[in-house]
C-alpha cells in the first residue's frame, strides 16, 4: 500500500509532466492505462485522487470499453509502476 502523502505527491508529479513523458516513464502500464491515469490526475483533485486509489474506486465518468477492461486491476497496476520508478514507496501494514 502506498501512503496518501505519496499518492499526492505522484498526482503533482503526473499534473506537471505531460501525457508523451508519462507513456514514455511509466512502461510497465499498456498506453490505455497512461490515458486513464491522466484523465483520473485532470478530473481529481490530490486527496480525491489518493482517496480513489486507497479505495480502489473511480469518480463518476464515463469509461471507453479499453478503459472498462482494465478497470478492475487499474489501481493496483498503477501502484506497482509508482514503485518501481521511484515515485512512491510501498508502505507495510503494522
Amino acid at each position: 500500500m502506498i501512503s496518501a502523502s505519496d499518492l499526492v505527491t505522484v498526482h503533482d508529479f503526473l499534473k506537471q509532466t505531460g501525457e508523451p513523458n508519462v507513456r514514455k516513464m511509466m512502461k510497465e502500464i499498456s498506453p490505455v492505462h497512461v490515458g486513464l491515469l491522466m484523465k483520473l490526475v485532470h478530473i481529481c483533485k490530490d486527496s480525491e485522487f489518493a482517496e480513489h486509489c486507497e479505495k480502489n474506486t473511480f469518480p463518476k465518468f464515463k469509461l471507453n470499453r479499453s478503459e472498462e477492461k482494465i478497470k478492475e486491476n487499474f489501481w493496483n497496476d498503477c501502484c506497482k509502476a509508482f514503485i518501481s520508478k521511484g515515485l512512491a514507496s510501498n508502505q507495510q501494514a503494522a
